[in-house]
């Protein structure tokens, strides 16, 4: 499948909004072949692994994805100079990395479905699932090892940041008292720090100086900070059939997100239906009350406010680079208002 189309499918498939939709064609009509090169990279670790990892990445890869982490990779590195080559490498270990990340989540968190469709542990196993993100892990240092040392620190600073994330995390578990800080800690550490690594690396595959490095992984740390809000209010905007099995998923084990957060600073009545939730047989009905809860508090409009300000941050980053980069800032700040303003 042609890149174009490859991503125009994986967008439809994702119910992502013709904003979104309309960037990643811009994204894949400037890397024509580099987004090609990057699923054939893909494809290749999948067909490389012994079996059945190699089932479990296949499945992975044909369940689809957003293709955001590589195209930031990519963008970034164009952003710096028209003349670099493409790293393609490095944007395959910056999917892989991520794949990683959620097989092993998956795990963490007990969850049921990825992709919309059943997580790799309810197709396999869970020791099958952390044996693959092993090996999309081994995979990354294997691709990494090419690189100078720069590089390789690079992955394990941000593999650090995943896992204390995760920890942070897991040590709220079986706790509705959460703060600001937790989340942000969280956030940062899960999902930020992905999206710093990306454009990062981008920028350092092109032989940026320090100055225009540090602007473009800044920009990346406050894409994912915004993208992780505006996916934490979406969660609300499930079908209720969904709502319940979600919330009880995120909530029962720790997973306060800021809109719930907020929600319970402002309503008395959280403290209550929260540790209801963990208790009752009725988790749709409870769920629901939450929901409407969240939504009354005016936690949601105030989530995607900051959101709108971290966002902001991330284009202001950009001011950095020479006039002449003019066409890669503004498409950058369009794909960050796309991924703002997504309903999905």
């Amino acid at each position: 499948m042609k890149p174009l189309a490859a991503l125009q499918t994986v967008a439809a498939d994702n119910g992502i909004e013709s904003s979104v939709t309309d960037v990643m064609a811009q994204v894949a009509q400037l890397f024509a072949s580099g987004f090609g090169d990057i699923e054939a990279m893909l494809d290749r670790a999948a067909v490389d692994a012994p079996t059945p990892v190699d089932d479990v990445l296949a499945y992975m890869q044909d369940a689809g994805g957003k293709r955001i982490r590589p195209a930031l990779c990519l963008l970034s590195a164009r952003a710096v100079s028209s003349e670099a080559p493409l790293p393609v490498a490095l944007a395959t270990v910056c999917e892989l990395l991520h794949s990683a990340s959620l097989l092993h989540d998956d795990v963490i968190d007990e969850g049921d479905m990825r992709r919309g469709v059943p997580a790799a542990r309810k197709v396999w196993t869970n020791a099958l699932s952390i044996l693959s993100g092993d090996y999309a892990l081994m995979k990354c240092l294997e691709i990494m090892a090419d690189f100078p040392k720069a590089y390789l620190q690079l992955l394990v600073s941000t593999l650090r940041e995943l896992v204390e994330g995760e920890i942070v995390q897991l040590g709220l578990r079986n706790s509705m008292q959460a703060t600001e800080a937790d989340y942000f800690a969280i956030v940062n550490g899960k999902t930020s720090s992905l999206f710093h690594f990306s454009a990062l690396v981008g920028a350092m595959s092109a032989g940026a100086h320090a100055e225009t490095c540090q602007a473009l992984g800044t920009f990346g740390r406050h894409l994912g900070t915004a993208f992780q809000l505006i996916d934490d209010v979406l969660d609300f905007d499930s079908q209720p059939q969904n709502l319940g099995k979600d919330l009880l998923a995120d909530i029962s084990q720790g997973k306060m997100t800021l809109p719930v957060i907020l929600a319970a600073e402002r309503a008395p009545e959280m403290q209550a239906l929260l540790t209801q939730l963990t208790m009752t047989a009725d988790v749709v009905d409870v769920a629901q009350q939450i929901s409407q809860t969240v939504r009354r508090s005016g936690a949601l409009s105030d989530v995607r406010a900051r959101a709108a300000a971290i966002s902001q941050q991330a284009v202001e980053a950009l001011g950095v680079l020479p006039a002449e980069r003019a066409p890669l800032v503004r498409l950058m700040t369009q794909m960050a208002d796309a991924l703002l303003t997504r309903r999905r």
